[in-house]
């Protein structure tokens, strides 16, 4: 019979996980697939976080205004795959991106809500603090600087942005969560979107699941799930779910996503996606180790959704899959050797189970692939083995002989494995080598006992008395903290128990190096290489590793951890990208708060988190391009001006006297430089940026060859208060280009018209007298959804001539069908108009069986339109769409028409001239 144990000579404190910490502390989330949004925000994808961007995007949802629009897709976060992060309603690790339009209230590590909100919404995201005054006001404090206008109202408990342009993002669809069982909103959704003039552009449509936490306490979590965006006129995103509620408070979100669905406003499909995942069980306990078993929470938790493929539909049942593979195993690491009878400090967050469930492979359709391979963060951490003094004050880490606690800067030593048999004796020796560690050469040993056999004839067995076995070292005596100490040479264990016989294994606790290695791997993962195949080859060319030790000393990690907030990132100060085999490298280095003398004292220690903004994620200070022989043959350094904003404020309650303070970029400068032979040619870019509203006021470019080339922009806040006022802060008014000092151009956009908020004409500045000014464009005419209708060209000093086009809007004014030039709106009579637009229209709400008729009725249209005698005069071109895909037929001025023809899965397919002959011609072939 074997019996394992073990017998420890010090103290250990054992930590229980907090993961399922929600089911012990009252406290429920909502939102599991929105908490991963925070991943992107606070690691981002960036070279200086070692997180690779991996994307595959699905489909885009236009609307009236180009700067307005929804893309819909799905990437992919390591650090979102780890044993503690939920999967999402996509899969493990992944998210769908453009859909999960939040604003999201982060929660620390036992659930607790923060002041930590995170906003995602169609491209922009960022971070701020939502805090309370003195007074009890609520007000935000940006994390990321940036051109939106974020406010929040009390009364509602919701958020409005305003974007760059003055469009009008409402965030007052509000769920509800559970913390210490007191309700609270964890998420802001986004209902709708609306332009300056207050159209609607985007309207957001959500399923919405309530229900009751367990343990009877009456308490509801409500959960939203985007089903529906609609682009008024224009079409619609379609999002199909399965919903599980045995999945509540486990490691999945409840909603499974099943289909995202691209549909015109006649509700026909153009696109579809379908989602293939199931639940996999995962393991985070080493079975080599037979003390370390499961977590003793319910094991179904480790159950995670996964995301096997993706499939693409186009109008057919044909489809293209994309597939995933993941890794199953722990990283090859131990990250410490281990005793086999017991699970070690801290086992469930050793760093090698961050390789379980990472993705490993992408196949797509063209039957490439690209591979990832992961490994765990590496930051730096000074580390001592020596005893600050009494009274003394270090910032070090003081690693304890003793106490087996650090992986990176400690091992166990195996000192042998001994036999013992009570028959023999009761005791035993081993011989001890000095610990190099120790200077009296003292060890601190732990040992696993392992009994083959048990007698049953010793004096102290009798009847009744159940037979055990067991062994104690002997120590040498005790050091000051009362922990036992085995000096050099010959040591003694004692059998105890009614008697046996099996083998003692002694090992010692011992410093990796000396000094301590200055490091701490873990806190997620970075990516460690890149491959592409083709044919299941590697192409080498395309290879791409990379490396994260400091450029001056390659045996020390250039990652830098902050710890100021539970989600605060690796940030690495230098990174190389070395491409293939002997192919090359790139060197890039990152600034952080260590680089910033704002940021540190006489002695150069970090006492402050000035530029908190801007160097947190790390900003890029130079990069260096080399050969395959070492040889440097290009360089960019750039160069940058802070000028700090807004107040001191604080991060956390608990960082107490640790305040933070943001600021903008006023300046910077790229130095380009590439190297030939001996000679360095170097252009130089200079970019000057207004703090108010972080627009660019100026670009200077020194060419290679000595040229200045200069250019000066002004913004509404110069020239338009009225735009200003309204949230529009980037349209350009004036952009005025020299040349080595001499003006070359200098035009200027003029918004005269208070009725709405579109340019009204463009003027040219005669480069010899600035005080003279030529009208190049006069936009006469705006429809009520902002398209342009009529304009004219090089009119006269009275506005009164030029050259006239019309522009008439159909498909519901969403897309132009006929284009008139040389007449005004006036000119053309409205019966004509409201034959085309009428026709564009039932085209463009026709369903599948009759949209090939409604077509041909809108080119006959067209076309006599085109010839109506009224109209003889002018020169004009028709269009007809199928829409969300792309033109379909284009009739010139001479009446030859071009039409173009799709495939099933959308894609330009052929152009066919008026003869019907194919001139073009586009094929799509996939290796299988």
């Amino acid at each position: 019979m074997n019996k394992l144990n073990c017998l420890i000579v010090f103290l250990l404190t054992f930590f229980s996980g907090s993961l399922f910490s929600q089911v012990a502390d009252g406290s429920y989330v909502s939102a599991p697939s929105a908490s991963s949004v925070a991943s992107f925000i606070d690691a981002p994808i960036a070279l200086s976080t070692g997180v690779p961007d991996i994307t595959a995007p699905f489909f885009s949802l236009s609307t009236r205004n180009s700067e307005v629009g929804l893309n819909i897709g799905i990437s992919y976060h390591p650090n979102n795959s780890g044993k503690k992060q939920r999967a999402s309603d996509v899969g493990a690790g992944w998210s769908l991106y453009g859909s999960t339009c939040i604003i999201y209230r982060e929660t620390a590590t036992f659930g607790q809500p923060t002041d930590f909100y995170n906003y995602n919404f169609l491209g922009k995201n960022g971070k701020f603090l939502l805090k309370t005054s003195d007074s009890g006001g609520k007000y935000i404090i940006p994390l990321t600087q940036s051109k939106l206008r974020i406010s929040y109202n009390e009364t509602e408990n919701s958020f409005q942005i305003i974007d760059e342009s003055g469009n009008t993002y409402f965030f007052d669809v509000k769920d509800m969560a559970v913390y210490n069982n007191t309700g609270y909103t964890s998420c802001y959704y986004l209902s709708k979107v609306k332009d300056v003039l207050q159209n609607d552009l985007l309207l957001f449509n959500y399923r919405i699941e309530t229900y009751m936490i367990p343990g009877g306490s009456n308490q509801y979590v409500t959960s939203f799930k985007l089903i529906k965006v609609t682009s008024p006129d224009i079409g619609s995103l379609d999002f199909n779910y399965d919903f599980n509620t045995a999945l509540f408070n486990k490691m999945s979100d409840p909603f499974q996503l099943h289909t995202v669905e691209l549909k015109s406003k006649a509700g026909k499909t153009i696109q579809k996606y379908t989602l293939q995942n199931e639940l996999w069980p995962y393991t985070y306990h080493d079975t080599n180790i037979s003390s370390c078993g499961p977590d003793s929470w319910d094991n179904s938790l480790y159950e995670k959704r996964v995301l096997r493929s993706v499939r693409k539909y186009g109008n057919s049942t044909d489809f293209e899959q994309t597939s995933f593979e993941y890794k199953t195993t722990p990283f090859d690491e131990n990250y410490w050797a281990y005793l086999k009878c017991q699970c070690m400090y801290n086992e469930p967050d050793n760093p090698k189970y961050w390789g379980i469930g990472l993705l490993n492979t992408i196949q797509y359709p063209t039957g490439g692939k690209t591979r990832y391979e992961f490994e765990p963060n590496a930051y730096f951490v000074k580390k001592t083995h020596v005893l600050p003094s009494l009274g003394s004050f270090s910032t070090d880490a003081y690693i304890t002989p003793y106490l087996l606690e650090d992986r990176d800067a400690q091992i166990l030593e195996d000192i042998g494995t001994f036999s013992f048999d009570s028959h023999n004796a009761n005791t035993g020796t081993f011989q001890l080598s000095a610990n190099p560690d120790d200077a009296q050469g003292n060890s601190y040993l732990l040992y696993c006992v392992n009994v083959d056999v048990l007698y049953t004839d010793g004096p102290i067995w009798g009847p009744g008395i159940t037979p055990t076995a067991d062994v104690k070292l002997i120590s040498g005596g005790y050091d000051n903290w009362g922990n036992e100490i085995f000096v050099p040479g010959t040591n003694t264990f004692q059998v105890l128990g009614t008697g046996g016989a099996g083998t003692v294994n002694v090992k010692r606790i011992r410093y990796k190096s000396l000094p301590l290695p200055n490091y701490t791997t873990g806190n997620g993962v970075r990516i460690k290489k890149i491959e592409f195949l083709a044919n299941d080859v590697v192409v080498d060319s395309e290879t791409r590793s990379y490396s994260y030790q400091k450029f001056n000393d390659n045996t020390l990690t250039s990652g830098i951890y902050h710890g100021l907030i539970d989600n605060d990132p690796i940030v690495y100060r230098n990174v190389k990208e070395t491409i293939g085999q002997n192919k090359g490298y790139v060197k890039y280095y990152f600034k952080t708060f260590e680089d910033s003398p704002d940021n540190l004292d006489a002695e150069g220690n970090l006492i402050s988190k000035m530029h908190y903004n801007l160097l947190r994620n790390g900003l890029l200070d130079k990069k260096e391009i080399f050969d395959a022989a070492n040889t440097m043959v290009a360089k960019e350094e750039n160069i940058y001006e802070f000028q700090p904003i807004g107040g001191l404020y604080q991060i956390d309650a608990s960082t107490i006297g640790s305040y933070n303070k943001n600021s903008v970029i006023t300046k910077q400068t790229n130095i380009s430089t590439s190297f030939i032979g001996s000679d360095a040619i170097s252009a130089t870019t200079e970019s000057v940026r207004r703090p108010l509203d972080l627009n660019i006021m100026s670009k200077k470019n020194i060419t290679a060859e000595g040229d200045i080339i200069e250019e000066k922009y002004t913004y509404p806040r110069d020239g338009s208060i009225r735009l200003w006022m309204v949230g529009i802060k980037d349209h350009l008014l004036t952009t005025e280009t020299k040349k080595n000092g001499v003006i070359l151009s200098k035009s200027q956009t003029l918004y005269d018209d208070t009725a709405h908020y579109y340019p009204t004409s463009q003027l040219g500045y005669l480069p010899d007298d600035l005080t003279k000014t030529v009208k190049n464009t006069i936009y006469d005419i705006y429809d009520d959804k902002g398209n342009m209708v009529q304009y004219r060209t090089f009119p006269d000093a009275t506005d009164s001539a030029g050259f006239p086009v019309t522009m008439i809007w159909g498909y519901h004014k969403t897309m132009p069908i006929a284009k008139i030039e040389g007449a005004k709106l006036s000119d053309i009579p409205s019966y004509l108009i409201d034959a085309i637009v009428n026709a564009s229209n039932a085209d463009a709400d026709a369903l599948p069986a009759t949209e090939a008729a409604k077509e041909n009725d809108l080119i006959a249209a067209l076309n006599t339109f085109r010839n109506d005698t009224a109209l003889k005069s002018f020169i004009i071109t028709g269009y007809t769409y199928d829409p969300l895909v792309g033109m379909t037929t284009m009739i010139s001025p001479g009446g030859l028409t071009e039409k173009y023809r799709y495939d099933s899965f959308n894609r330009l397919q052929k152009v066919i001239n008026t003869n019907g002959v194919t001139v073009k011609e586009y094929k799509y072939n996939y290796k299988n």
